[in-house]
């Protein structure tokens, strides 16, 4: 029988302010690299997460094994939180990831993710999970929160964080969200992140805000695509590609492709 154990705290869907164009106030991060220094993280630009996958396999060895201990946070999901919908989501997320002790981590309530008794299960993971769905939900129920702090700190000792689509796109500089701006973690830093990439032929989404803004590093990731980030390196794993947009021109296009294997140095802005 499996070890696991589920946080289910009441929903109460508080809004920062009355309208969706709003920003959370970004927490600053004191860091030497751009991606983590002792952790890692593991980026993919959507699909689904099974237990045979590279990307999985990879964030499993990461995560200490079967003697991991996984927090899984479901929020950017957009469909119902029932307690059998998290009872489901939990058992998955032991089968998938080969983890005997998981936790589900959920609530759209900041006050609620300021609290001790919502992030202590964050203290002792070695690996959190971060779903696909609305980033907003992210941003607003975590941004600046103790619950964010506590992330950066599974980081800060080793740990590893897997962020799919949304779950993704919240661990960059801010999300990409045509229509709406949030300001993201921040633990890929100076970077933003766009998933789905060509499946959804979003090449035009990075081409203006990096152009605007030549600090930023812009990455779309393909679905079934991951970049696996320590320090001032990633390295691409999956079948697809991830475009690269440093705001000089390639070959007449504002991106250029890497693909499984390839390396990037972070700090150089420079493929290995």
């Amino acid at each position: 029988m499996r070890t696991m154990k589920l946080v289910f705290l009441p929903i109460a869907f508080l809004l920062i302010c009355g309208c969706s164009s709003s920003r959370n106030a970004p927490t600053k991060w004191q860091a030497s690299t751009i991606g983590p220094e002792k952790g890692w993280l593991i980026l993919q630009g959507g699909g689904t997460l099974l237990s045979d996958t590279e990307t999985m396999r990879r964030f499993r060895v990461l995560a200490g094994g079967a003697s991991g201990r996984l927090v899984l946070i479901p929020t950017a999901w957009m469909g119902d939180f029932s307690a059998d919908r998290m009872e489901q989501w939990r058992t998955q997320a032991g089968n998938i990831s080969g983890m005997t002790n998981v936790v589900v981590l959920h609530t759209l309530d900041r006050q609620v993710a300021e609290t001790e008794a919502f992030v202590a299960p964050l203290r002792s993971a070695t690996a959190a999970w971060v779903m696909g769905g609305d980033e907003v939900h992210l941003a607003k129920a975590y941004g600046g929160t103790k619950t964010q702090r506590e992330l950066k700190a599974l980081l800060d000792r080793g740990g590893v964080i897997i962020g799919n689509s949304a779950g993704a796109d919240i661990l960059s500089k801010e999300s990409t969200e045509p229509t709406n701006h949030w300001e993201g973690f921040d633990m890929l830093r100076d970077t933003l992140i766009v998933p789905h990439f060509s499946a959804r032929h979003l090449e035009w989404v990075l081409t203006p805000l990096i152009a605007a803004h030549l600090d930023l590093l812009g990455l779309g990731i393909d679905e079934g695509t991951a970049i696996v980030v320590h320090g001032n390196e990633f390295m691409v794993i999956g079948d697809g590609r991830v475009a690269i947009y440093d705001g000089k021109d390639h070959a007449g296009r504002s991106y250029y492709y890497l693909s499984r294997g390839q390396k990037f140095d972070l700090k150089k802005r420079s493929k290995e």
